[in-house]
Formats: C-alpha cells, sequence, structure tokens
C-alpha cells in the first residue's frame, strides 16, 4: 500500500476526520452547537470542505461524533474508578466526582458540550442516552439491598438528572460554590439516596389489610 508522509490512505482519513472533531469542539466551545457550519469547521481544522463530506454527511453527524467521543473518554475513565475505588459508598463516590470534575477541567471545551448536552434540542437523544447510562451507574452504587429496583431506578433518574444539571449550572456560573463544596455536596446528595430509597420503599407499599388510620371517630 502506498504511503503518503509515513501514513497509508486509512491513516490519513482517520487523521483528518479526527482533526474535524477537534475543529468541531473548538467551535463548540466558542459558539455552541448552533455554530456549526461546513467552512468553518473545515478553516479550523485547515482542510478543503471536500474532506468534510468524506468522513460526514452533515454537522449533525459530525456533531454527534465529537460528542461519543468524548462521552467514551469519560465512560472509560469513570470504569477505571469505580473498579479500583474502595468498597465504601462514600469514598467510591467522591472518587467517581473527583475524577468526572477533572475530566471536564482537563479540556474546557468538554463543560461547554456538557452544557449544550442540557440545553440543545439538537443533542436531546444523547441526553437521554446519557441519563440512561448515569442510571444504571447509580443503581449499581446504590440499589443493593436499598428498596424494589423500580424505586431504585426511579431515585437513580432523578439523582442523576439532578446532578448533570447542577454540574451545568456550576459550570455556567450560575451557582456560586467552589468546587470542593459541589463534590462534598454531590458525594452527600448520593450516599444519602441509599437511604431515600428505602424510605421511599416503605412510604410507596401498599397499606396492609385492615391497617387503617381512621379510628371510626370521624
Amino acid at each position: 500500500m502506498a504511503l503518503h508522509r509515513g501514513l497509508t490512505a486509512d491513516q490519513r482519513r482517520e487523521q483528518r476526520r479526527q482533526q474535524l472533531i477537534e475543529a468541531a469542539l473548538d467551535v463548540i466551545a466558542e459558539g455552541g452547537v448552533g455554530g456549526l457550519r461546513v467552512r468553518a469547521i473545515s478553516e479550523r481544522a485547515r482542510l478543503n470542505d471536500r474532506y468534510f463530506y468524506e468522513s460526514f454527511r452533515d454537522c449533525q453527524e459530525l456533531m454527534l461524533a465529537a460528542y461519543d467521543d468524548q462521552f467514551a473518554r469519560a465512560l472509560t475513565g469513570v470504569t477505571a474508578v469505580i473498579a479500583e475505588s474502595p468498597p465504601e459508598l462514600k469514598l467510591r463516590v467522591r472518587e467517581i466526582l473527583e475524577f468526572a470534575i477533572g475530566f471536564l477541567d482537563e479540556d474546557p471545551r468538554r463543560s461547554r458540550l456538557l452544557i449544550e448536552l442540557q440545553t440543545s434540542e439538537a443533542l436531546a437523544e444523547r441526553r437521554h442516552e446519557v441519563l440512561g447510562v448515569l442510571t444504571q451507574i447509580m443503581v449499581g452504587l446504590v440499589g443493593d439491598g436499598s428498596g424494589a429496583d423500580d424505586t431504585a431506578t426511579l431515585t437513580a433518574v432523578t439523582v442523576s438528572s439532578g446532578l448533570l444539571e447542577l454540574a451545568a449550572q456550576w459550570y455556567r456560573e450560575q451557582i456560586d460554590i467552589s468546587r470542593a463544596q459541589l463534590i462534598e455536596f454531590a458525594t452527600a446528595l448520593v450516599v444519602t439516596t441509599a437511604d431515600i430509597t428505602g424510605v421511599l420503599e416503605r412510604q410507596l407499599a401498599p397499606p396492609i389489610s385492615g391497617d387503617s388510620t381512621d379510628d371510626g371517630r370521624s
């Protein structure tokens, strides 16, 4: 196979694809997903427009590819943290949250992706998918022995969606707390979710036959 600058045709194609993804991340960071245009992305990537269509049909497909690439990196990291973290729930949760915030801070473009995930209709499907993954992680952390499966899942959905919005608002500087405060609050929220799930299960349980608060004096 012929080489050009030491790369095969497939390698050069993959290199151009990655250039376009990086350019898309830059454009999103500067102006949101609404700023994605073929010409703007190609210029940022220093590529001819024709190379855009070599890898992507349109800006929507590129946007999803850029998001999927970053989410896959984050999920790989979270999975590794879970595997290596101590068994105590509070320590495990704190390590996961420390990694998540550190991952977002490592590349400022990632926090803008989180904000866009929460606010852009173009990412609505991905938002649903992310919430599903986070819910599974949450149930795995706090669901065992803390209530019925349905209750644990509903609680995990509620807490996971709340944490996503909390982080997005914090990165938008709408919440004036420190990084340490954010992590400490989120850790406490997740840890207490195990207790909350058990309480909800008891509250939602049907009353035992013959048990009534009506003593007949009404």
